[in-house]
């Protein structure tokens, strides 16, 4: 599962929900990797602090500290 991207938006969406729980399931903790912004200019952070927080619609939280370079991505 390491380094999958996935378009959640234009994915079907059992396949997509497959994805995401099985992606969860193997997230013990630790370090993650959040992407985030357009093709042009991609920004990404790395977090200790993401969780699953819904199926439907597909949701993560993470924290990020408020003065953080890429917190406004």
């Amino acid at each position: 599962m390491s380094g999958t991207i996935v378009d959640c938006t234009t994915s079907k969406t059992s396949d997509a929900v497959s994805l995401y729980r099985r992606t969860m399931g193997r997230l013990a903790g630790g370090v993650a990797v959040i992407l985030s912004g357009t093709r042009e200019a991609p920004v990404g952070m790395t977090v200790n602090s993401l969780v699953s927080v819904s199926l439907n619609p597909l949701l993560l939280l993470f924290c990020a500290r408020l003065h953080s370079a890429t917190a406004a991505a």
